[in-house]
């Protein structure tokens, strides 16, 4: 074989080794870009769980905070004092305060109802009256937040003593001593402790709201050990 082939059969072997060895070298790179490629679409995915993990603890946190705005814990020194005198549960004081008022001492309805807990002049009187009370106070002493919060739990007391369920005593507290006569219609209760419906569309929409209430309450500020 001449000398002039056997240099183009060493051009043509080398020309072969360079070929193959690019070819493993883009393979390789190309295995390095994929992992890379893995890397990031791994850490991507941790960053996404974990700002959905903030964003989700962000809108618990302030939908939290928007709850406690609108069943706020107010005049609890009076709501505590009068729930441990009279053995009411302070979750229903809260809840028909709320209801009643929004924490408003000044708040008056369209029929007269004052304060707090809004006590009509009249149950004021005969409160006083049933607890005994050495003096008689006309109704300006209802704008006071203690007074108020002190015979609005002594009427709840009286309430609770009278029926067996929130629903009743919540109707009771709305709408007076009807409910004794619901109570004993099965097309307002089934089995003469709870009430179902009213025949009023504002004693069934005040008994849903302060029923709400107590939930929210519940769950926002008291376990179940820690009311009465």
């Amino acid at each position: 074989m001449s000398q002039q082939r056997q240099h183009r059969y060493r051009v043509e072997d080398n020309s072969d080794s360079v070929k193959n060895g690019n070819s493993h070298g883009h393979k390789k790179h190309a295995k390095n870009k994929g992992k890379k490629r893995l890397i990031i679409a791994g850490a991507l995915a941790v960053l996404i769980v974990c700002a959905g993990l903030l964003v989700v603890n962000l809108v618990s946190e302030v939908r939290e905070r928007l709850f406690e705005s609108q069943y706020q814990l107010q005049y609890t020194e009076y709501v505590d004092k009068y729930s441990e005198e009279y053995n009411v549960d302070k979750v229903l004081i809260y809840s028909i305060i709320n209801t009643e008022s929004h924490f408003d001492p000044n708040a008056e309805s369209a029929v007269g109802a004052i304060g707090l807990m809004q006590i009509m002049p009249d149950t004021f009187t005969w409160l006083q009256t049933y607890s005994g009370a050495d003096e008689v106070l006309d109704s300006s002493a209802l704008y006071d937040p203690e007074t108020n919060i002190k015979y609005g739990v002594m009427f709840l007391d009286y309430l609770v003593d009278m029926y067996d369920s929130r629903s009743a005593v919540a109707a009771a507290y709305n709408a007076g001593f009807v409910v004794s006569e619901w109570l004993e219609n099965p097309e307002y209760s089934d089995d003469g402790v709870n009430l179902k419906t009213t025949p009023y569309a504002q004693t069934t929409a005040y008994i849903e709201k302060v029923e709400t209430a107590y939930e929210m309450y519940s769950k926002l500020y008291f376990s179940t050990d820690e009311t009465k």
